[in-house]
This record gives C-alpha cells, structure tokens and sequence, in this order.
C-alpha cells in the first residue's frame, strides 16, 4: 500500500478513470477502499469534477459520502468559489445541503471571515447550527466582532461551544471587556458558560499579581467567588504554598469556599496530609470544618489502605482536644467499614463534643453489634455523655434479635440510670411481640412505675394469645393493679 499511494498521485489525470475501474475490480474490502480513498484525493488535485462524476455513480452510502467530502475538501482549497457552485448545482435537497455544508467547514478553517457570507447558502437548521459555530470559533481569535455577529445565526449545543472559543477570546484582548460581557449575557445558561469560561482564561495566563488585582476590584459576589476557585486552583498547580497562603487570609464565605475547592483540585487526592493541615490553617467556621472532613476522609479512604487508614487516625487524634480534632476524628468515622470497630470505638469515645460524638458512635454500635455484640454493650456502657443511650439503645434492640437472653442478662447487669432504662426499652421493642416470655424478665428493670405497667400489658397480652397459662402464671406476680390484671385475665377467657 505504502508503494501503491504515490503511484496513484503521480498518474495523469486521463489515467484516472482507468485506475478507478481496476480498484473497483479488487475484491471488496478495507483496502479496496483505502486505495479508493487515495485515487479520489490524488484525481481531485487535477479535475475535481471528474472525480466526483466517478464517486456518485457508486452506490449510496456512507462511503460515498466519505468520498465526495474529500473531494469537496481538495477542491474547495484550490477553488472554493467553484467548489461552492457544483455543491449548489445538486439536484437532490440531502446532497446539496450536505455538499455545501462540506464546502463551508472546509472554507471556516481555510478563510473563516470569507466563510461568514456562504451561510446563508444552508437553510436554518442543525447543520447550519453546525457551521456557524465553527466559522465563529475560527474567527474568534482574528475577528472578535464579526464572531461575535455570527454567533447570532447559532443556537443549541453549538452556540455554548461557540461562546466558549469566543469568550477565550474576549479575556486576551480585553479582560474588563470580557468580564462585562459575560455578565451581560440575557440568557442564565449562557452567561454562566461564558463566565466560567472567561474566569478560567484569567486564571491560567495571568500572574499572581494580575490575577489578584482582577480578583480585588471584582464587587459581584459570585463573581468573586469563581475567581477565587479558578485562582487558587491554577495557582496551586504551579505554587501550593503560595495559593494556600492566598487562601488562608480570606474570611470565611462563599469566595473562601470556593477557593478552598480549588486548592484541593490540586492537592487533595495526591497530598491528603497537606490538604488536612492547610484546613486548620483557614479561618473558623463552616469552610475549616468542610476542609478538615474532606480532607481527612480523602487520605484515609484512598483505596482503603490500611497503611493510610492508621496515618489519618494518628493525626486525627493527635490535634490538641477540640472542635477541629471533633470534626477530623468524626469525618473518619463517617465512612463504613474503613475503621474496625474494635478500633473505631476508642476513637469515637475520645469526642468530646456530645454532637459530634453521638450520630458516629450511633453508627458504630450499629456495625459492632452485627458482628460482636457482647464487645459492643461493654463498649456502648463505657461511653459518656448522650451517646451512651443512642449506643446502648443500638446494641440491645440488635441483640435481641440475635441472642434475646445474652442481651437480657446484659441488661440485667448494668447500673440502673437513664440509659438502661433506655436500652431495656429498645429490648422490649424486639422481644415483646414475638418472644414475650423472654421481653417479661426485663420489664422489672424499668423504674418508671407507669411505664412499668404500660410495658407489663403489652407483653401479658401477647403472651397470652401464645400461652395463655404460663402469661397468667406470671401476670399474677406482677405490681400490676388488680382492676388491670382482671382486665386482662377477662379478654383471655373464652368467650
């Protein structure tokens, strides 16, 4: 194939027509087409029409499109005015449209500006979408104003595409201009590509100092706070020192927000550690806390490696004792099955903050109790404070669905106080329907002598729709009042 190609560019035009029908004689195949491909190339170099006289008299299809488009192209370069006429002169709507549509791409690459007037050779539509977006792309970079006019003849997908190219180009000529511009946009979507797009530019070829000053004299809120995103993170590509110093002197907000996000584009996920103590160095507030959770959950929940598991711990629990220690420690926490609860508990103990510790210590006993639920109650009784309750209530009401009387002899040997009344509770919840024999041993446990009685009838009236002997056996025993009782002993009489 190699050999062959040069052959077919050095054949005389009036040898064509006879290479085109040997080739067409080559069994059918990719390189029978691929010489096609070639011959068509090379003949439209010379006669352009002949060429395209050979191509159309094969069959309709995708090949043939291919075929007459490289023809279009060759010719186009050498004479687009022609090329232009014989894609008119198609008698077919498709193959006009689709061969004027040719000679226009060709034409927006070669002579964008003289591209503009050859629009309106194609009806309104998706190709035309197609080809105006291209021409103002091209000529977005030499002819800021005809592109700009031109982008009014484009709408849909190709008009985003279009404003991008054109408000790149808007920031190398005119920043300020280019700002204003964007924000003058009517259309929401429209305005918000363009910005994006803009601020972006600003960000990667303006200096620091540049970048600041644009940044400085911007009033527009969420203007500001793009800007800072876009800064900091093209800045913290090339200087994560220096952006992260940037950062740090913002007050808390939407523009440190953001620009805290574009920090971590650059270094959350290959420098977790570095992202963790550049959040303890911003300001207090919403934006330290996010940081510190996100920071903390990225190096720990990199691959599940346990190796940078127990880094993220280590560091976590090293912070002096606090509201950032709170939230690191809590963060790691959030994400199941990356700690061991065996290793998670401790930790979670060590929060001292009742807010922070309760929803992961809740969690946790959650976990534990599935899988090892008498070290999960000694855990959950060890706690302070409030999360002791939501941990115990957590282990009894699951352990009693596992192991009912493990978890009721564990229940029996805690300390009476608020959170074992709370915990017998959620064990009552478990047992009482389907196994109230076990549920009455622990109803004794509630101190609460009107909760006491409450709990007392739900478990007898279910006990005794299962046996009605052994529930009024042991109905009789209770401190139940007598008017109750009777009430209960009635309903178990047949009628």
């Amino acid at each position: 194939m190699t050999q062959i190609i040069p052959l077919l560019y050095a054949l005389n035009a009036a040898d064509a027509p006879k290479a085109w029908d040997l080739i067409a004689r080559l069994h059918p195949g990719r390189w029978r087409e691929d010489l096609q491909r070639n011959l068509v190339r090379a003949w439209s170099l010379k006669e352009p029409r002949s060429a395209l006289a050979a191509v159309l008299a094969e069959p309709h299809g995708g090949f043939r499109r291919g075929l007459v488009d490289d023809c279009l192209t060759v010719w186009t370069r050498q004479e687009p005015a022609n090329a232009l006429a014989w894609a008119l002169g198609r008698a077919s709507r498709e193959e006009r449209q689709a061969a004027v549509t040719s000679v226009i791409f060709v034409t927006a690459f070669e002579n964008p500006a003289g591209a503009v007037p050859l629009l309106t050779n194609l009806p309104a539509g998706r190709a035309r979408n197609s080809v105006a977006s291209v021409v103002a792309c091209e000529l977005a970079s030499t002819d800021l104003q005809t592109a700009l006019a031109t982008l009014n003849q484009v709408q849909g997908q190709p008009r985003l595409q279009a404003l991008c190219s054109i408000a790149g180009a808007q920031v190398n000529a005119d920043v300020d201009e280019a700002l204003r511009w964007g924000r003058d946009l009517p259309n929401p979507e429209e305005r918000e590509v363009a910005l994006s797009t803009v601020i972006d530019q600003i960000a990667r070829t303006s200096s620091p100092g540049e970048a600041q000053a644009i940044f400085d004299s911007e009033s527009d809120p969420a203007l500001r706070a793009a800007l800072a995103k876009s800064l900091a993170g093209a800045w913290a590509a090339v200087d994560l020192e220096a952006a992260q110093n940037w950062v740090s002197q913002l007050p808390d907000g939407p523009a440190l927000r953001q620009a805290w996000s574009g920090v971590c584009g650059a270094c959350l996920y290959s420098c977790p550690d570095l992202a963790a103590e550049f959040a303890l160095t911003l300001p207090e507030g919403p934006t330290r806390d996010a940081g510190l959770k996100q920071a903390e959950i990225a190096w720990a929940a990199s691959l599940f490696d346990p190796v940078r598991v127990a880094e993220a711990s280590e560091w976590a629990s090293n912070l002096p004792p606090g509201h950032d220690r709170d939230t690191a420690i809590a963060a790691l926490l959030s994400v199941a099955g990356l700690v061991e609860p065996e290793q998670a508990g401790p930790l979670a103990s060590s929060i001292s903050a009742d807010q922070a510790r309760n929803p992961v210590v809740r969690a946790i006993a959650q976990e534990w109790a599935q899988n090892d639920p008498g070290a999960a109650a000694a855990w959950s009784s060890s706690l302070p404070g409030s999360g002791r309750t939501e941990a115990m209530q957590t282990v009894a009401s699951l352990w009693a669905g596992a192991d009912p009387s493990s978890a009721g002899q564990w229940l029996s040997s805690l300390p009476p106080d608020d959170a074992r009344t709370a915990a017998v509770e959620a064990y009552l919840g478990a047992t009482a329907t389907a196994l109230p024999q076990l549920a009455a041993g622990c109803i004794g446990l509630i101190p609460n002598e009107q909760e006491r009685d409450r709990q007392t009838e739900i478990v007898a009236a279910r006990w005794i729709e299962l046996d009605p002997e052994a529930a009024l056996t042991w109905l009789q025993q209770t401190a139940l009042p007598v008017d109750r009782k009777q009430q209960l002993i009635q309903g178990a009489k047949p009628p």
